[in-house]
């Protein structure tokens, strides 16, 4: 059996958003909407991913096959995030040189500001990034603002837990 790469994740399907925060936050997380219990662990198992779960059964049968595997019992997204911290022993930063693409996981790269020649309405913003697989655009925006508000809280509160 391959050792575990800690940062690499997959999301089971109830964990879409998750996915996304944790691609945002530089990790590469496969995620798919729909895959079943055998798909997943088949997954992890062939790419030394580590499972992130709500699902207890699913869990429960990973850790009998020695997959590695991260149980959420928590509704609070801030809680996923600080358990995840806490069993891979994590810092989280939001830091667009790292972040992987949302819709596919895909690295990004800078991208050149001709790029927005399509979308007049972000003439103002200044960096743009794009993803190497899917060609998907991003930039900084509001979303990204309130993505590391919440993320300095996490980190607070997984500094004071420690």
């Amino acid at each position: 059996m391959s050792i575990p790469k800690l940062t690499e994740f997959v999301a089971d399907a109830m964990l879409g958003t998750l996915a996304k925060k944790l691609r945002i936050l530089g990790f590469d997380c496969k995620y798919f909407a729909s895959i079943n219990d055998e798909e997943i662990a088949a997954l992890a198992k062939a790419d030394s991913r580590t499972i992130i779960t709500k699902d207890k059964l699913l869990a429960q049968k990973c850790k009998k096959q020695d997959i590695r595997v991260i149980y959420l019992e928590s509704h609070s997204e801030k809680e996923h995030l600080i358990k995840i911290a806490r069993v891979c022993n994590l810092r989280y930063a939001v830091d667009a040189s790292n972040a992987r693409c949302t819709s596919c996981n895909g690295c990004l790269k800078k991208a050149d500001r001709s790029i927005i020649t399509l979308m007049p309405q972000l003439t103002h913003i200044s960096q743009f990034w794009q993803c190497l697989d899917c060609k998907h655009i991003y930039w900084e925006g509001s979303h990204i603002r309130n993505l590391k508000k919440f993320i300095s809280e996490v980190n607070v509160e997984l500094q004071n837990k420690r």
